[in-house]
């Protein structure tokens, strides 16, 4: 995943090639995603461009998902050899179609603030003075 800490192994200097050896440091912890259920296997597929593999949710953490459902999840097992990562849902923000679902994943994805310091106004035709 990006930015990613790895540990390579020089293949071909002249074509700059590289495989990673080890995997140092992981600086995704959490996800932004929407549910996609395939029989009875439950996925989060990732918002986010830079996760391109889906994660499996555990049988604990179903409950009431539905099918197109944006959550916020904390990645527990990366994928690896073939095999799915898993992850652990958080919080169900509501349907994508949802605007307020759709803002908080935003928020979430992007690690904006929810909350700004008083000494922004508040409306913007008011003026500070100096």
């Amino acid at each position: 995943m990006n930015n990613d800490r790895v540990m390579v192994r020089v293949e071909n200097r002249r074509k700059r090639e590289a495989r990673v050896v080890r995997i140092l440091e992981r600086t995704t912890k959490r996800l932004v995603g929407r549910i996609d259920i395939q029989g009875s296997l439950f996925f989060i597929q990732s918002r986010s461009r830079s996760v391109h593999q889906n994660f499996i949710v555990s049988q604990e953490d179903r409950g009431t998902l539905r099918d197109g459902d944006l959550v916020i999840a904390e990645i527990i097992t990366f994928p690896a050899d073939y095999r799915p990562g898993t992850a652990k849902v958080l919080k169900v923000l509501g349907e994508a179609e949802n605007l307020a679902a759709e803002v908080e994943a935003i928020i979430e994805e992007h690690n904006l603030p929810r909350r700004f310091p008083r000494r922004y106004p508040m409306r913007p035709n008011s003026s500070r003075r100096a």
